[in-house]
């Protein structure tokens, strides 16, 4: 059975159902695929994540390797790999795509690029970077999150100040580099 969630409500279930493997996109409403493993990872570190995503670059091999993500494929790989990956994930393996092994084998010879968007920026940033990116206001941000517009604001302005960006648009972009 297929449940489209948004990111917030996958790590919700997974609080409330403990699954052994949780399948996430990358693109998701409200928090994305890579913060909500992160979440899901802390609060259930039994849980297996696999990412099954059409989006691919070597940053964001990283960034779920970082976020505790143990599988990783394609929409466009082959059917029969998601069978494989599952059974591989249940297993407490890992199962990362060609492409994928190549850049987290390269990074473990220590040929890494500099550090991900994640390192330079708090959860909460990333939070209301992601809501930005959707499209909402920072006052719908600050809603959404419960949050003072004021306090929204200051975390955007810490964001401009160190991406050195200086304009929302410019700020959106940066996320998805």
């Amino acid at each position: 059975m297929r449940r489209d969630k948004t990111g917030c409500e996958a790590v919700a279930l997974t609080k409330e159902l403990v699954p052994d493997i949780v399948i996430l996109d990358i693109s998701m409403p409200d928090l994305n695929g890579v913060e909500a493993a992160r979440k899901i990872r802390k609060i259930s570190t039994n849980t297996e994540v696999l990412i099954l995503s059409m989006h691919y670059s070597d940053q964001l091999i990283r960034e779920l390797v970082d976020a505790g993500v143990r599988g990783y494929m394609l929409k466009s790989d082959p059917e029969d790999d998601l069978l494989v990956a599952v059974e591989t994930l249940a297993r407490h393996k890992p199962f990362f795509t060609h492409r994928a092994k190549e850049v987290i084998l390269k990074d473990e010879s220590g040929t890494r690029i500099p550090a991900p968007l994640r390192t330079r920026l708090t959860s909460r940033e990333r939070e209301i970077l992601q809501l930005l990116a959707e499209g909402r206001t920072c006052r719908e941000a600050a809603s959404y999150l419960g949050i003072s517009f004021k306090t929204a604001d200051n975390h955007r302005s810490n964001m401009m100040n160190k991406l050195h960006v200086y304009s929302i648009s410019k700020l959106v972009l940066v996320r998805s580099a």
